[in-house]
């Protein structure tokens, strides 16, 4: 009879079992003899113990000591008492029940009870967590129920799987929550800077709203102390908002006010008597400091609620347009033709010329590459993304291309950017600092408040870099642009508008194209760019690019 191809494994187990054993040692058959009078020793039971500080901080071995002894090695270890101390469960626990008990014949003894198991015990963990507490109270260390001696211990630890608190044990089945954990006590505040910054920075937030959390949290501290985030209350909260009240604008560029903290800026802005900063700016201060009081609640660190309720403006605030657009006789007073001549800066040439005629925002302009200068079909756009190193876009809505003006085009926009590109020149624009905090516009916006617009006599405040924007928007809606092609132009979100999301298509290139064609400017004198204007901006970016690469080969970068 033919074999199967199975059926060569049992015989090969049966040819197997057939081989007589190797002959045992002396030491072997000394083992089995121990062992058939039931006489060998017990074995040695390994468990893990884990320990738990008062600022979170965790500590565990292994180890076949009892837990005193363990509780006073961790410690030592953690240099600080343990809140918390608790071993994994093993076959034979520590005296508390018989040695060849089950988890079920534990839990009946422990509650000295008989039949089924109730749902709680039944549906419990079998791998129990005794818990040693840190100073355990004067007690009783047993209990007797139903004639039988149980370990109060035991009882606790099964009680405390259970979610049932040590109330519960006169009654047995009267459920209590657990108290929740309380907050560390050593913890300060610049503890927690660190690691708050950098859950901020993993959501990808941008680096000036790092950098305003940043100054937010060093104004709280320098104004209430560093002090332990558990004992933070309402009184601190009220010093901030005074502090907060009487805070001076760009507090932290001007030069009055430098190396100075939070309550000596409060004080000399008292003595220059300058204005505090709007009620807008100052619901920005509480609400990046709200984000930190409600990060540390979810790491249950303080008590909760304690900015609750604290808002200086709503929904019905009116809102204050705190910038305007320029009217015709400052657009020609900025953009006369001799101070335009005298000017070396790439920047301080091409970037108000460029806002007022495309809308972009400071940033996009001066973020732009070289690259980001495309033609198609004929003509010539700038191309807003973030794509690029150090370029970032306020919305999802902001990446877009928007055509160039023809009014631009005539000052010889391409001229410099063809020449720009024939001198290895990456960045639109070189001689920006773009480690500044609000990105490299951040030096124009400066420049352009404190200079250009005192120099050509303008006075009004609410007349900032921004304002070419809302001149752009007036001369566009004037010029009877429809509000959504505006709305694209400038990058402006619109996902809010049913109609605009659901039912109008999006505006094309070609409809682009004619709103800039269509939008009325006023009549501006530009003089045409003359070729080599720049070359000592391009030497010097050149040299700064030769430095910046020698740097990165000699660190391998």
């Amino acid at each position: 009879m033919p074999h199967h191809y199975h059926d060569r494994f049992k015989r090969l187990r049966a040819a197997a079992a057939q081989i007589p054993p190797p002959p045992m040692s002396d030491a072997e058959r000394a083992d089995a003899v121990i062992l058939d009078v039931d006489a060998a020793p017990p074995a040695q039971l390994l468990r893990q113990f884990h320990g738990r500080t008062a600022d979170g901080s965790r500590v565990s071995m292994y180890s076949q000591r009892g837990p005193e002894e363990v509780r006073d090695i961790l410690t030592r270890r953690a240099g600080q008492p343990l809140v918390h101390f608790r071993w994994s469960h093993s076959d034979v626990p520590f005296g508390a029940f018989e040695p060849q008990s089950t988890a079920r014949e534990r839990h009946l003894a422990a509650l000295g009870m008989r039949g089924p198991l109730p749902a709680a015990v039944a549906d419990a963990s079998d791998d129990l967590a005794p818990v040693l507490p840190v100073a355990p109270a004067v007690v009783p260390t047993s209990i007797t129920v139903g004639g039988q001696s149980i370990p109060l211990e035991a009882v606790t630890a099964i009680l405390a799987s259970l979610g049932m608190s040590g109330g519960a044990i006169g009654g047995f089945g009267a459920p209590a929550p657990l108290t929740p954990p309380s907050p560390p006590s050593n913890v300060r505040l610049t503890d927690r800077i660190a690691p708050f910054l950098s859950f901020v920075e993993q959501k990808k937030t941008s680096r000036s709203l790092l950098v305003d959390h940043a100054a937010t949290l060093r104004m709280f501290i320098e104004t209430v102390g560093d002090k332990r985030v558990a004992e933070l209350g309402p009184t601190d909260l009220d010093a901030f908002l005074a502090v907060l009240r009487r805070w001076p604008a760009h507090a932290a560029k001007r030069r009055e006010y430098r190396k100075l903290d939070a309550k000596a800026v409060v004080r000399k802005a008292d003595i220059l008597k300058d204005p505090a900063v709007d009620v807008r700016t100052q619901q920005g201060y509480i609400d990046r400091l709200r984000r930190f009081f409600l990060w540390l609640e979810q790491r249950q660190e303080i008590r909760p609620g304690l900015m609750k309720g604290i808002r200086l403006i709503s929904k019905r605030t009116p809102f204050t347009r705190p910038r305007q657009p320029f009217d015709t006789h400052e657009l020609v007073a900025l953009f006369s033709a001799p101070r335009l001549l005298s000017m070396r800066s790439p920047a301080h040439y091409w970037l108000p010329l460029l806002a007022l005629y495309t809308g972009l925002r400071l940033r996009e302009l001066a973020q732009l590459y070289l690259a980001d200068v495309v033609e198609h079909g004929g003509r010539w756009f700038l191309y807003v993304s973030d794509g690029r190193k150090g370029q970032r876009i306020k919305t999802r809505s902001s990446n877009r291309m928007v055509p160039l003006h023809d009014a631009v085009v005539k000052a010889g926009f391409l001229d410099y950017v063809d020449e720009a590109r024939g001198k290895g020149i990456e960045v639109l624009f070189p001689g920006l600092n773009w480690n500044a905090a609000n990105g490299p516009g951040d030096t124009i916006s400066d420049w352009f408040s404190r200079t250009l617009r005192k120099h050509v006599g303008i006075t009004d405040p609410a007349r900032t870099f921004h304002s070419f924007r809302h001149t752009f928007a007036t001369f566009a809606s004037r010029s009877g642009l429809r509000d959504g092609l505006i709305a694209e132009l400038l990058g402006h979100d619109t996902s809010h508008n049913t109609l605009n999301t659901y039912y109008v298509a999006l505006a094309n290139l070609p409809e682009k194209c004619w709103g800039i064609d269509h939008i009325q400017f006023p009549s501006l004198c530009h003089p045409p760019y003359q070729r080599g204007h720049f070359d000592g901006a391009f030497d010097a970016e050149r040299r700064r690019m030769e430095r910046h690469a020698k740097v990165g080969k000699t660190f391998g970068r």
